[in-house]
């Protein structure tokens, strides 16, 4: 049997579960990922109290984890079997064991422990864009608003 941590409904911290659920087989697009690091993140918090509501109750909230694939379904061409991976963006991810579309799962390198990589990814992407992929001012003294280039390029 495996275990995760739920909500039947939206609520304050009493509302998470420990249940025992069952996994079935992986689709053709999913991979099955045994977690061994999971990220706890505000949005979690949004997702159990209803602000960010969830698609199915009851549903296993959190948005990454690291762990290891222990099956693929049968048009999955990007990953294996035994295959160290965490996922950055995708809902369900306080769970012992999860099918996950392909699409969100990332290769894990073997320099990144399974605890980095779970708290790195969601919070990694947000720094990302808001440095790299937003119009971004900075406040200067002397000129008042200096827009940076787009994307960080230096001009």
């Amino acid at each position: 049997m495996t275990h995760a941590v739920r909500i039947h409904q939206a609520g304050g911290p009493e509302v998470l579960s420990y249940d025992d659920i069952t996994v079935t087989a992986p689709t053709a697009n999913q991979v099955q990922i045994r977690f061994k690091a999971i990220g706890l993140n505000f949005i979690d918090c949004y997702h159990r109290s209803g602000l960010y509501p969830v698609p199915t109750l009851p549903h296993p909230i959190g948005m990454e984890g690291a762990g290891i694939i222990e099956a693929v379904g049968s048009d999955v061409d990007q990953f294996e079997i035994g295959q160290r991976v965490c996922i950055g963006a995708a809902l369900g991810c306080y769970t012992e064991l999860g099918n996950f579309d392909q699409n969100v799962v990332i290769p894990l390198p073997d320099e990144i422990d399974f605890d980095t990589a779970a708290a790195m990814m969601l919070k990694g992407m947000t720094a990302h864009y808001l440095l790299r992929r937003i119009p971004f001012f900075f406040m200067q003294p002397p000129a008042g608003l200096v827009p940076l280039p787009p994307n960080g390029q230096n001009h």
